[in-house]
């Protein structure tokens, strides 16, 4: 009797994680525009429905790896939080030449010898859907009004999860192969992900690596799907506490066992 409750339970169990009700995806957009200044990083936050996801964002550049053109290091640059978006200001080449101008947009996310790139830390899994890029010119270099851009995303969790502090990226070597280009052009928008998006907590956002023209933009919004965990359904959860009792009456049903001590 007493198996056949507990199969009764584990059944019920069973089904509830079957027919757990399945959740809704929902679109999030962080507005990233700022009062023209510089930080090492800066949290933004957005609320739907009463559900808020946070990220924190950092700025890094990419340097090519000496003898291998396809592995780069990473090294820190300085977050610009622009009325236009954000920017990154690092070193122009490698990673002790001249520092990068914030006059004539080059302090733009650009890869004008360094590639520059931005570390979205979220508070929760999400897949990043579409991205708003303003293109500028960029002042002394010719054809830098193109808006190529590439992303990474952490689905191995290789990073970490831990929102709540700048991951250090520095003196990693990072694969070019790893990224996948976003086609730009010259003209201010939105540029929306295609194909099938993964899902991570921490996403590497920048200038494309392998385009043939010079890039710079500034990102001004984010946009990201959240899709919270399936909650199992009223009915289900009934089911769970039934069996669960059965299981607990059946456990006072059983006869007692006299034990005689030596």
């Amino acid at each position: 009797m007493t198996s056949r409750i507990q199969g009764l339970a584990i059944a019920a169990t069973a089904a509830a994680i079957a027919i757990a009700a399945p959740a809704a995806a929902t679109s999030f957009v962080f507005n990233t525009t700022g009062n023209n200044t510089t930080v090492s990083s800066k949290v933004f936050s957005s609320t739907v429905a009463g559900t808020t996801l946070n990220v924190r964002v950092s700025a890094w550049q990419a340097v090519d790896k000496a003898g291998n053109t396809d592995l780069d290091d990473i090294q820190s640059a300085s977050l610009g939080l622009w009325d236009g978006g954000l920017g990154v200001t690092g070193y122009l080449n490698g990673s002790s030449g001249s520092s990068e101008s914030t006059a004539g947009n080059h302090h733009q996310i650009d890869n004008i010898g360094n590639v520059d790139f931005i570390m979205l830390q979220f508070d929760k899994a999400v897949s990043l859907t579409s991205i708003y890029r303003n293109v500028y010119d960029l002042e002394g270099v010719k054809g830098a009004d193109d808006s190529d851009a590439a992303y990474w995303a952490d689905t191995g969790k290789a990073i970490g999860t831990d929102w709540t502090a700048v991951y250090p990226l520095s003196g990693l070597d990072v694969s070019e192969k790893l990224w996948t280009e976003i086609a730009g052009n010259s003209s201010d928008g939105s540029a929306v992900l295609t194909g099938t998006v993964p899902t991570a907590s921490v996403w590497l956002v920048g200038a494309s690596f392998l385009a043939t023209r010079n890039d710079g933009f500034k990102i001004s919004s984010l946009t990201v799907s959240y899709t919270p965990p399936a909650v199992p359904e009223t009915a289900t959860w009934a089911m769970m506490v039934m069996g669960f009792g059965a299981v607990g009456a059946g456990l006072r049903r059983r006869p007692r066992v006299a034990v005689t001590l030596a």
